[in-house]
């Protein structure tokens, strides 16, 4: 008596389960391979082989603070890739579910949003600075518009958890991939997932699932929410680099 033949839906889950095994162990292999660039001992971390977008420094870490804040200077260009068409520099709408955020404008013109109210800030129109809590959606940007010139930050976020290490690395990425767009957005939700942070511009069940699923997968093939090589030195702006900028001259 012959055998007799599977079933087609068996056949297809059999040929699509060794499809992902061998497509999982290939991301595995070449996630765990992958050399990265150290930034340790460095005093900032440019977003961009080229050095033409948005560049992260640590002005003050969590160390420096026993884990109450820490602050980062970000420089970001008026061509800066943003995650909205038009407004350079920006990140993707999010929240941070334990943490304020402190921002001061040093240079240029701040866009940014926050709750559902656009807005916009000026170097020196606010004294105390720009106020965003925990739990409150938001996004900043480069408003200088064309020829507008670089926006310069200084942004310091309370308590600090997990912050310092999320933006050094998705700089470090960012850097590691020649520009932030070029990175896995698998590595992006991981990274953000794992530093508190929730991204505001997915329905609240496409969340869930990032947390619940994502997450486990992407560290489960390899993928770090952080790597020990994209942390630099906390690093105050050199004397000759403040005078320029009291100049009025590109920072970068």
């Amino acid at each position: 008596m012959g055998r007799l033949p599977l079933p087609g839906f068996v056949v297809f889950g059999m040929a699509f389960g060794s499809m992902a095994l061998l497509m999982t162990s290939g991301v595995r292999w070449g996630v765990n391979r992958k050399t990265r660039t150290s930034f340790n001992g460095q005093e900032y971390i440019e977003d961009s082989m080229a050095g033409n977008q948005t560049r992260y420094r640590v002005v003050t870490s969590s160390d420096d603070t026993g884990g109450e804040s820490f602050t980062m200077e970000l420089l970001i260009r008026e061509g800066a890739y943003g995650a909205s068409r038009g407004q350079p520099g920006s990140q993707p709408g999010h929240l941070h579910l334990y943490q304020d955020e402190h921002v001061e404008v040093k240079q240029g013109r701040l866009g940014y949003w926050r709750g559902h109210a656009s807005l916009a800030a000026e170097a020196g129109a606010q004294d105390d600075g720009i106020i965003i809590q925990q739990g409150e959606a938001h996004s900043l940007w480069n408003a200088g518009g064309e020829g507008g010139g670089d926006l310069l930050l200084e942004v310091t976020w309370r308590p600090a958890r997990q912050g310092e290490a999320l933006y050094e690395t998705l700089a470090g990425l960012g850097h590691e991939y020649e520009t932030a767009l070029a990175v896995s957005p698998v590595q992006k939700l991981l990274t953000y997932a794992r530093g508190e942070t929730v991204l505001t511009g997915m329905p609240a069940w496409a969340w869930r699932a990032v947390e619940d699923w994502v997450v486990p997968l992407a560290e489960g093939i390899g993928y770090k929410a952080f790597y020990k090589q994209y942390s630099t030195r906390a690093a105050a702006p050199k004397a000759e680099e403040l005078l320029t900028r009291q100049h009025g001259l590109d920072a970068s």
